[in-house]
């Protein structure tokens, strides 16, 4: 009899284990970065919807990546420690990725945080603030998907302005000439025909290249339904391509 008390009891401690629920801190999430060694404005868990700070990283190979998708643009005052409250404009029905990095090279600054269906983000900039980013040297997107693969504009407001264009930012880790785009139907979780559409350029200004790290900006548009958009760019001084192909929901 005591055998079985023991095994009823053991049983009930392990289904108890099993039925707790999934913890929702943002530690779980966090990406493997190796944090600096400045514990204040360390990468990390911060509070339980957020990991921020600064990391350390090797330079990476040449890469063209998207860094900023908003409805409108990123302000804040720098100096001042408030908090930004982020809305995802048009995807309300799920959990959001959101995501800023510094775009400048070498500044290994990154926010990983969990915007919830309905609600907004809570951003406090004590780390910004610390560390003097301003706001036009950082990039903010959302995500969706298991993978992250899905793109969703974010903005500062929950209702911008009607038919306001989307403000995209791209980012080259090596000198590039002009960068060509194009767009395309996205279908469910697929790119539709892409080649039909001729391909436009994003020229620099003011000079004969965008440098590394330098932020490379421009709208596509009212865009009223999913789509994608792709991105090529040729290497200064050598014959290498960088290409980057971006999702973008628009609504749930």
């Amino acid at each position: 009899m005591l055998k079985i008390v023991v095994s009823a009891f053991s049983f009930f401690i392990l289904f108890s284990v099993f039925q707790q629920p999934a913890s929702s801190h943002a530690n779980d999430r966090c990406l493997k970065l190796k944090p600096v060694e400045n514990d204040a404005v360390a990468y990390k868990e911060r509070g339980e919807n957020r990991c921020e700070g600064f990391y350390q990283s090797s330079v990476s190979e040449g890469s063209l990546e998207l860094v900023g998708l908003m409805s409108g643009t990123l302000d804040f005052q720098t100096g001042q420690n408030n908090i930004l409250r982020i809305y995802s404009i048009g995807v309300r029905k799920q959990e959001v990725h959101v995501q800023a990095v510094a775009i400048p090279m070498k500044t290994y600054y990154r926010l990983d945080g969990w915007l919830q269906p309905g609600e907004s983000f809570a951003w406090p900039l004590e780390i910004v603030r610390k560390m003097r980013l301003r706001p036009d040297s950082v990039g903010l997107l959302g995500m969706i998907g298991d993978n992250s693969e899905i793109y969703v504009p974010l903005s500062l407001y929950s209702r911008p302005a009607r038919n306001a264009p989307l403000n995209l930012t791209l980012r080259a880790s090596v000198d590039v000439d002009a960068v060509q785009w194009r767009t395309g139907d996205l279908l469910g979780f697929q790119c539709g025909n892409m080649a039909k559409n001729g391909w436009r350029t994003i020229k620099p200004h003011g000079g004969d290249r965008f440098y590394s790290g330098e932020p490379i900006r421009f709208n596509p548009g009212t865009r009223k339904t999913d789509f994608c958009i792709e991105f090529a760019a040729q290497t200064s001084g050598s014959g290498s391509r960088l290409q980057q192909l971006v999702k973008v929901r628009i609504e749930d």
